[in-house]
């Protein structure tokens, strides 16, 4: 049920913190996916530029379309992807949709996880993680075998949260259980169903995501910046920095393989509104990050990013997929993007709707794009001369 009166108040970043907030503010109105062609002319990856192909679209069963994450299960590979619906006296109303992507041009619907709140979706070993929402929503985040994705079997549960991350040790790092409440560590290892606390920060406030790559836990927690940790020991993390700029909602990001580069997403940069977008530091030396760059767009709003191989991925909501070349980060260069909303949807309001996430097989490249009201696109890539 969506209200757009109620979105008013995003435009103050004094009111609005986070995407989450905008589902306590309003219902959202029910809307199928739409089913037009999606090869149109006016839905194709910019000719000007070039690289994108998209390869499918395949509806997803819900109302607002949120993350996607991927999962590979032998030689079959797989997108999952959420809807958080809304709350119906009490109901949840919401799903998660596992889609087999081995062939990338024929996505087909395995099975469809239904009444969860599917916020966002993230996966390790055989084991499909899904908070609820945070913010206060009912109930507890949701864990699933999908050893065998056609039949999803619930296993546990884990406190609510906003967003989570699980790096490739079986740490879970898990954002906003509740207003008030920061960034807290879980064990998978010895038992991925009822994931083992291990540690707790101390920040006056919630956070809102985190990434971890390799050793480095970088944790976005909102207006308080971005707080750079070594978890090589994740039950003792060791703050090693933090980019305290105070003109960007530190809202989520990620960073190059080798920890030099971090780009970090600003959602509460709205459009005609003053900040970045996206902005680009050398965190080299954690200790003491530069800001070597930034993107603002006067007309759309940023969401969650992917970094792979020098490569950016930006679900950058009404204008859809962005992919840059970041290899000097001091200057991004565009190399191409697509428009998911093209064929058309409402979003949430006028700033949020199109692109929500994007995700990269790290083993056949091609890309996972949500759409908020399109569903699930598959992209591939390739560099042009």
């Amino acid at each position: 049920m969506r209200n757009s009166a109620s979105f008013i108040l995003l435009l103050s970043k004094n009111i609005y913190k986070n995407a989450g907030f905008l589902f306590l503010l309003s219902f959202m109105i029910l809307s199928g996916c739409s089913d037009d062609d999606p090869s149109t002319d006016d839905n194709k990856p910019n000719p000007a530029l070039g690289g994108l192909s998209m390869l499918s679209r395949h509806p997803i069963e819900g109302v607002l379309i949120t993350d996607v994450w991927g999962y590979q299960n032998g030689v079959r590979e797989y997108a999952i992807i959420g809807d958080f619906s809304s709350l119906i006296d009490n109901n949840l109303i919401g799903s998660v949709t596992i889609v087999d992507v081995t062939d990338p041009g024929n996505p087909e619907t395995v099975s469809v996880i239904q009444d969860v709140l599917g916020f966002d979706v993230k996966v390790w070993n055989n084991y499909l993680y899904i908070p609820n929402g945070g913010h206060g929503f009912p109930g507890s985040s949701l864990i699933y075998d999908i050893s065998n994705p056609e039949i999803p079997v619930q296993v546990g549960t884990f406190p609510r949260a906003h967003n989570v991350f699980i790096d490739e040790k079986g740490f879970m790092y898990l954002q906003d259980k509740a207003d008030g409440e920061g960034l807290y560590i879980y064990d998978l290892n010895q038992s991925p169903g009822d994931p083992v606390f291990v540690w707790k920060d101390s920040e006056s406030k919630e956070g809102h995501d985190a990434t971890v790559i390799g050793d480095r836990l970088y944790d976005y927690h909102t207006d308080l910046g971005t707080i750079i940790y070594d978890v090589s020991n994740p039950a003792s993390p060791i703050e090693l920095g933090r980019i305290s700029e105070t003109n960007i909602f530190h809202h989520c990001g990620w960073a190059t393989e080798d920890n030099n580069i971090l780009v970090i997403s600003d959602e509460t940069k709205l459009p005609n509104v003053d900040g970045f977008d996206l902005s680009f530091w050398n965190v080299s030396d954690p200790a003491n990050p530069t800001l070597l760059s930034t993107i603002s767009d006067n007309l759309t709003v940023a969401h969650n990013v992917y970094i792979r191989n020098g490569l950016l991925y930006a679900a950058h909501y009404d204008a859809g997929l962005r992919v840059y070349n970041i290899e000097d980060p001091s200057n991004p260069v565009l190399l191409d993007q697509f428009d998911t909303n093209a064929i058309g949807g409402t979003g949430i309001d006028f700033a949020f709707q199109g692109a929500f996430g994007v995700y990269v097989n790290e083993r056949t490249g091609n890309i996972y794009v949500s759409d908020i009201d399109n569903g699930l696109y598959v992209f591939s890539f390739e560099r042009q001369n």
